[in-house]
């Protein structure tokens, strides 16, 4: 499936001068290197409507504003029972937990009805959704309540 769509969802994607949507949060970090573009995103925070900007490539997020964004993470094992979706596809889950938020603050804040959600920082979220080798050596998963270092 190809990560765009024309109907209005929480993140618009501007792609040179072409614009759309983007299905879900997880699918902007992975549309550059299906792409071979760099993409600009535009979303708002779920907790407190603060609007999130990040300029994203093959090779990462080269900006984020504001400085400090994080991203709801669930794997499908992971998806808190009060979620809805679809419960026999448990990817359909995952994608509608992924958010971003403008800060580990405002996540803590929607955390509280999901508390088996993960919170990573953009840059670690975009190793992940592509598949990038991570660094050992710095702070993963935070579980809710906690502060990405």
């Amino acid at each position: 499936r190809m990560p765009i769509s024309f109907l209005p969802t929480p993140y618009r994607v501007q792609v040179n001068e072409s614009r759309f949507f983007a299905p879900t949060a997880l699918d902007c970090l992975r549309l550059p290197a299906l792409l071979g573009e760099t993409i600009e995103v535009e979303s708002i925070c779920p907790s407190n409507g603060t609007v999130i900007q990040l300029t994203i490539t093959g090779q990462g997020v080269t900006i984020l504003d504001p400085p400090g964004c994080v991203m709801s993470v669930a794997a499908p094992r992971m998806a808190p029972a009060n979620a809805a979706g679809n419960l026999d596809d448990p990817h359909s889950l995952t994608r509608q937990l992924a958010h971003f938020f403008s800060s580990p603050e405002a996540a803590a804040l929607w955390l509280v009805a999901y508390p088996d959600v993960a919170i990573l920082d953009i840059e670690r979220a975009w190793q992940l959704v592509n598949d990038v080798a991570l660094d050992r050596d710095r702070a993963g998963l935070v579980a809710a309540g906690n502060f990405i270092e």
